[in-house]
């Protein structure tokens, strides 16, 4: 998707679909808030980009924000087939 940028960026998050969520691996924000769990998981699209909003607030790299976004939206009718936007 980002060939030929010559370098790979230093990225905080790593987000991913499951069954019926999106997740935020191994979250620095949830290790942050001494919640017990090493995710975050988001019920909606606009959930898990508001999360990532959340990351870049408190200074962490998220790289091609507005490339993840889109796809987010982009795969928001297969990630949540049921949920109103």
């Amino acid at each position: 998707m980002h060939a030929g940028t010559g370098a790979i960026p230093r990225c905080d998050v790593y987000v991913y679909a499951s069954d019926d969520e999106l997740l935020c691996s191994n979250c620095w924000l949830e290790s942050l808030a001494q919640t017990g769990r090493h995710h975050f998981s988001a019920a909606s699209t606009q959930d898990m980009i508001d999360h990532l909003n959340q990351h870049r607030a408190v200074g962490h790299a998220v790289p091609w924000f507005d490339e993840t976004v889109a796809e987010l939206w982009a795969d928001d009718a297969e990630n949540f087939p049921r949920s109103e936007r």
